[in-house]
Parts: structure tokens; sequence; C-alpha cells
């Protein structure tokens, strides 16, 4: 059924704008796949937390006759609904080199920008350039902070890579990697992953463009 739908939007391009759930009941008649396509898309939706999220929850609750269904949704949305942009930011932990324990609350009163990478992860290690060239570009902007978080679990690694690459921007490790609040409080389960909060703790972007497409500047320069 989701193969069809997904087939059927390919044909008849345009046909899913707006209510997006009230359009699978004009093609679909077996309330159980309505239902099944239903459950899955919204929970996809929901985690990618857009602007819309409360209304998309509305509509799929409208069509939707999965109980079950309906109340991991509602928890979904709950989970995710501060991570929407212009929301509170979520607090977390992170170490620096020393071990000096940091918050995410340190950094308030500045732009933050967030560079979650590990050792381990090549393309990681490929936009570090890029990322380098930016903190470069925004040198002396005193409205703007960069950082780079590891989840690296073996310390030592992350502690040789820093040492070699000397970056001149603050560097800091959650080193429970993707256990660690960080990645909980934000979803992360791939990296890079760039991230972007306004200086007074609101989410600017959790899933920012890489810097390496340029695409990272222009969101800086756009909320600065």
């Amino acid at each position: 059924a989701v193969n069809y739908d997904r087939w059927y939007r390919h044909l008849h391009k345009g046909v899913a704008k707006g209510n997006y759930y009230a359009y699978l009941k004009t093609i679909f008649s077996n309330q159980d796949v309505i239902n099944q396509i239903a459950d899955e898309t919204i929970l996809q939706e929901l985690r990618q937390a857009p602007d819309d999220m409360e209304q998309q929850l509305a509509n799929y609750l409208a069509v939707s006759t999965n109980e079950k269904g309906k109340a991991e949704a509602k928890a979904v949305y709950e989970q995710y609904k501060n991570l929407k942009k212009g929301g509170d930011a979520k607090d977390f932990t992170m170490q620096d080199a020393k071990g000096k324990n940091y918050s995410l609350k340190d950094f308030r009163g500045k732009m933050l920008v967030i560079d979650v990478w590990a050792t381990w992860c090549g393309p990681c290690c490929a936009e570090i350039p890029h990322y380098e060239k930016l903190v470069e570009q925004f040198k002396g902007n005193k409205n703007v902070e960069f950082i780079s978080i590891s989840l690296d679990n073996d310390k030592s690694k992350w502690l040789r890579k820093v040492a070699q690459d000397k970056p001149k921007w603050k560097q800091f490790i959650c080193a429970e990697a993707f256990k660690s609040d960080l990645c909980k409080n934000y979803d992360i389960n791939g990296i890079p992953r760039f991230m972007v909060f306004s200086k007074d703790g609101k989410v600017v972007d959790l899933d920012a463009p890489v810097p390496s497409t340029g695409g990272l500047k222009a969101l800086i320069d756009k909320n600065l």
C-alpha cells in the first residue's frame, strides 16, 4: 500500500498538497490501508519537527482509526514539538579535553553553531576544512560562536585528532556517543550533523546544511 501511494503520487504530482491525510481517503477505500500509510507517514513527518506539525497531527488524527497509532503519534509529537524552529533548546552536558563539564546554556548570548562529528566518520572529517574556513570567515564577530562536539567512545582517539589538527575553535566530546543526552535530546542517529541556535537559546536549525555546500554560511548570515 505504501509503495502504491508513492507510485500514485508520482503519476499525479501535486495531488497530495495540503491535507495529505484527507487525500488518502480519496484514493483508498480500505481503512486498514489508510491507517497503515497514515501511521507511517505521520511518525516520519513529526520526527522532522516541521513548522506545521500541530496541523499535521490534527489532520492525521481526523483520518486514522488506529488508536495505538494515534497514541504513538501523540507521544512522538510531545517529544519533538520543542525541536521545531523557534523552540527552546534542550540542554545537555559535554566535556573539554581537560575533562571539564560544559552545558549548552554556557553559550547563551551568542548564536551557537555546532558541528557533531567523530574521528571514525569519514564524511565528518571531510567537512572539517570547510568548517575551519567558515570559522575563519566569522573571525572577530562577537555575535556567533562555533564549537565541535565529538561522539567518539574512545576519548584518546579524539584527543590525538585534536592535537594533530590544532583547531582554532572550541572542542568538546560526549563520550556516551549516541547514548548521550545530546543525541537523545536532538534525535541524532547519524553524523555529521550541524545545528544552529539563537543567542537566546532558541532552535534555528537542527539539521543545517553542511559547510561544504555554502548553505551553512548563508543560514548564519540570515539569522545573525
